[in-house]
């Protein structure tokens, strides 16, 4: 009988990099691959999305020295600096 349904915060991702990379030792490159170029991979997106390159279409997660992120470029813009909102949300306009 099925009781319910949820999703785990956008946050373990985050979290399981921190981990992979800190606790574990995997190099960030390698850590990192869940969430980008393996995920494009699978979406048929890549190279197009999903790794850094010339002609690629990519998003850049800037991380501090604990791996928590720090600024945020999404569609040619600054989304997030140094911790802080630099856009509003649709909704919130």
């Amino acid at each position: 009988e099925l009781v319910g349904i949820g999703a785990a915060s956008i946050s373990i991702l985050q979290d399981t990099i921190k981990s992979m990379v800190k606790v574990h030792g995997c190099p960030l490159e390698k850590a990192i691959k869940p969430i980008t170029e393996n995920v494009a991979k699978a979406l048929k997106l890549y190279p197009d999305k999903g790794v850094l390159a010339a002609g690629a279409d990519a998003d850049i997660v800037l991380l501090d020295e604990e791996l928590n992120i720090d600024t945020v470029y999404a569609m040619g813009k600054c989304m997030l600096k140094e911790g802080k909102m630099q856009v509003a949300a649709n909704f919130e306009i």
